[in-house]
């Protein structure tokens, strides 16, 4: 996900945390920032780059230790595939994060749930013009949507063109849209393309998700429940 996002796309580092500052170890006080203690870039590092931040850390005054990582210490960049360190340490979901929190363990927040976002409107009338072959206009939708999210003095990096419409470039823009926000199974099951896409990028399914997961089993509960069971029953694939 993070290699489908151009470096000049804001909505990477609106989505991912990147920097980690330290912070008291006692979490009934309100965190004191001070200097970075981790940096998880959204590209590969070198060895040098590893060596650096840590001779950073041993000279800085409070003698913590800088660590830094990218996406090749995390993922196997060829197959997508997790480090033990890319399962247990992977990039914060900043959208999901409420500061309305007073302190890390706070299970009470007052953050919005967001329902329904303009961007989707944007990107359902992107997908309908490219089903109507008018990719042209698909493109400039998708432009005016990427506005906001432009790095100034890039535009050129991120101009869309007729040429690129397709369903897979859309729905590569939803997920750059609206990545961890929830609906992803429903946008590939509606197109098509979930067991395509699944099996090409998700490598913990390969050799496992076959055609009939795309629809969900009925949940056993409500299975358990109904009285005429020769009629109402499990879908076949799942009554094993």
């Amino acid at each position: 996900m993070i290699q489908n996002f151009n470096e000049y796309d804001k909505r990477l580092y609106g989505s991912l945390q990147e920097y980690w500052c330290w912070i008291p170890t006692d979490w009934n006080q309100k965190p004191v920032y001070s200097d970075t203690v981790l940096i998880r870039h959204f590209r590969s590092v070198t060895d040098e780059e590893v060596a650096a931040g840590r001779q950073r850390g041993e000279t800085h005054p409070l003698g913590h230790e800088l660590f830094v990582e990218g996406l090749n210490h995390m993922y196997n960049l060829q197959t997508g595939e997790p480090t033990m360190n890319g399962r247990s340490c992977y990039h914060t979901n900043l959208k999901l994060l409420d500061s309305s929190r007073e302190f890390a363990k706070d299970e009470k927040g007052h953050k919005d749930f967001i329902w329904f976002r303009l961007g989707e409107v944007y990107l359902s009338q992107a997908e309908l013009y490219m089903y109507m072959g008018q990719k042209e206009e698909a493109a400039k939708v998708i432009t005016e949507l990427r506005k906001r999210a432009l790095t100034e003095g890039h535009e050129v990096a991120l101009k869309v063109t007729p040429d690129m419409i397709t369903l897979d470039f859309i729905l590569d823009e939803y997920m750059r849209e609206l990545s961890m926000e929830g609906f992803r199974w429903y946008t590939l099951k509606r197109t098509g393309k979930l067991l395509e896409r699944a099996l090409k990028y998700n490598p913990d399914v390969k050799d496992k998700m076959k055609a009939y997961h795309v629809t969900r089993p009925i949940p056993q509960n409500e299975v358990d429940v109904v009285t005429n069971k020769d009629e109402f029953h499990q879908l076949p694939e799942y009554d094993k």
